[in-house]
């Protein structure tokens, strides 16, 4: 399992297990839920760290999710807490998110990270009410679960879509891709693996087709038609194609085949 896949096992793992607990309703349950919640965060900084993508938008969620994390236990009076959280998670989050997933704006993407988003909110409000429900008076706590009840019903349905949708994106690509290609895009450093791979096996065709038609150096091939018998194809009958969308090209015998990203893209998808 690769560093991507760990982190978003982690994070879904920790997430759903965290929602478990938070209806024990139990001192000690309530304290893993919220150490969970927090670990669940900390796998998304490590995901972001992993692969560099720490700018400023994502700097900022990651402290306001830090800053969520410390009102979220009791040491943070209750009257100071919820305030500050619903302005934390209804007011300042929102927009930010919009602004980070801007360049996918009306994407399928928006609905799992919307899903996800309602999902932190709700298990957060959901573990410091427990927390806080432990000062309040029998009737008080009745009053509370009477109004957390449709919570409970809206969050059954949003964690179990979230972890179906984690359990994909943990997948292997071939499965992740297959399962929702329209919305899981490759990871880039198994995309490169990939699409290197290929390009190893395109070489290999060349020199096989220039071998058995005695061709030499600067003779020209035409591709794809003329490497299709000495390559494994898909179960369409095509070359095996980039996974992050690149176009293959190769002309001439002694040539190496390249991909159209080349070093457009971070690592790089050439051959070495």
């Amino acid at each position: 399992m690769d560093n991507y896949s760990s982190c978003i096992f982690i994070n879904g793992l920790a997430l759903f297990v965290a929602f478990l607990l938070a209806f024990k309703e139990n001192p000690r349950h309530t304290t893993c839920a919220a150490i969970l919640w927090i670990i669940s965060i900390i796998s998304i900084g490590g995901y972001c760290y992993s692969y560099s993508l720490l700018n400023g938008k994502i700097l900022a969620l990651l402290a306001l999710s830090g800053a969520a994390s410390v009102l979220l236990f009791p040491w943070v009076s209750r009257r100071v807490a919820m305030p500050l959280a619903k302005i934390l998670f209804l007011v300042i989050t929102p927009p930010l998110l919009l602004l980070l997933s801007a360049p996918t704006l009306g994407s399928s993407y928006q609905f799992p990270l919307g899903a996800s988003y309602v999902g932190y909110t709700m298990l957060w409000f959901r573990i410091r009410e427990n927390f806080d429900a432990e000062k309040l008076t029998p009737n008080t706590i009745v009053t509370v679960q009477n109004k957390l009840r449709m919570v409970r019903v809206i969050g059954w349905t949003a964690y179990c879509m979230i972890a179906v949708f984690l359990f994909f994106l943990a997948a292997p690509d071939r499965i992740s891709r297959e399962v929702f290609p329209f919305m899981f895009h490759a990871r880039p450093t198994s995309s490169m693996n990939a699409c290197i791979n290929n390009l190893r096996q395109l070489d290999a065709a060349a020199n096989q087709f220039a071998l058995e038609h005695n061709l030499k150096a600067g003779d020209p091939i035409k591709f794809p038609d003329d490497l299709t018998p000495y390559i494994k194809l898909t179960s369409k009958g095509e070359i095996p194609p980039c996974p992050a969308g690149g176009i293959y090209h190769i002309s001439k015998v002694g040539e190496p085949p390249t991909c159209s990203l080349g070093s457009s893209v971070t690592p790089s998808h050439v051959l070495p």
